[in-house]
């Protein structure tokens, strides 16, 4: 599976939680890292208003928003060690939602704990994120 869509993010951060259950957001959101909780990742973004206009520009009109892309890859064996967040996220309906608060797509995903990857381009503000899902696997 592989999903791909680009938006605005006006607050300047990419969710992904599970569709039918509470979640937590991080306890460490805000320092521009990736953060996670067991039921809920945060991978801050570009912000919507992060676009650069002249000083010309006519006060009547707004801005355009800056933008970010996402792609989301699932099903495949993911690879250790190469990934900006490698880490664990707890999806037990199998229905995940990623996006903000004003568009998030749902995807259909193993039950029960989730290994999640992300990357960011640029990793400072970024306007490319591809996360890569998998059941997690028991530690041998």
């Amino acid at each position: 599976m592989q999903l791909e869509w680009t938006q605005p993010f006006r607050w300047g951060l990419l969710l992904a939680f599970d569709e039918q259950e509470s979640f937590d957001l991080p306890p460490d959101l805000g320092d521009e890292a990736i953060a996670s909780s067991p039921s809920c990742l945060a991978v801050p973004v570009l912000h919507a208003a992060d676009v650069d206009v002249s000083d010309d520009w006519p006060d009547a009109v707004d801005p355009p928003s800056a933008t970010g892309t996402v792609t989301v890859v699932g099903g495949e064996p993911l690879p250790t060690g190469v990934a900006e967040f490698d880490g664990r996220l707890s999806c037990p309906s199998g229905r995940l939602s990623i996006g903000d608060a004003e568009n998030e797509r749902t995807l259909d995903v193993p039950r029960g704990p989730l290994r999640v990857q992300v990357d960011r381009e640029p990793a400072e503000y970024a306007n490319h994120v591809t996360m890569r899902i998998a059941a997690a696997r028991e530690p041998d």
